[in-house]
């Protein structure tokens, strides 16, 4: 199994952008602030979390679901994490490698459909494809040869995407 291909790209407008940095500094800011570690990716976590906020807009207003960027207090939110979703019952995953994959944990929800999205330097979010992460979390996706050892599925197979219910 690999990732169900799907593709939708949206171009985020500057305000777009500006409100999910802002949502990313907010959530790093209360990261750092409970004490977690710095999770360098991008030459620091910051990167990561305003790449994250980006494409969980962009997919917001591809699919016309409700996001806010709301972030939740870290006591609520590591409870949070284990029920609740990115984007109205979606989780997502992204990348500016246009060949990227799409990277599961053990510990992601094995029930959730997990979509990738890959960013470019004009703005532009491709909605690549999608998997629930049960599908993603196989011994042939493992790779221990990177920093922090993950599943990495690739894409491949065209067909629909998923359905808000």
């Amino acid at each position: 199994m690999s990732i169900e291909t799907i593709s939708f790209t949206i171009k985020l407008t500057d305000q777009d952008l500006k409100f999910a940095e802002e949502i990313a500094q907010q959530r790093n800011a209360s990261q750092r602030a409970a004490g977690r570690p710095d999770g360098l990716v991008k030459g620091s976590s910051v990167g990561r979390d305003i790449q994250g906020a980006q494409a969980e807009l962009a997919v917001s207003k591809m699919l016309e679901l409700p996001w806010d960027g709301t972030w939740l207090p870290i006591a609520v939110w590591d409870k949070w994490k284990h029920e609740g979703t990115d984007v109205s019952g979606l989780e997502i995953r992204s990348t500016t490698l246009a060949t990227g994959r799409l990277i599961l944990h053990h510990s992601d929800k094995d029930h959730a459909p997990y979509l990738l999205v890959i960013s470019n330097p004009e703005n532009e979010f491709k909605l690549m494809g999608w998997c629930y992460g049960e599908e993603g979390k196989q011994a042939k996706y493992w790779r221990s040869n990177v920093p922090r050892p993950c599943y990495m599925v690739p894409q491949r197979r065209r067909t629909h995407g998923p359905t808000n219910k």
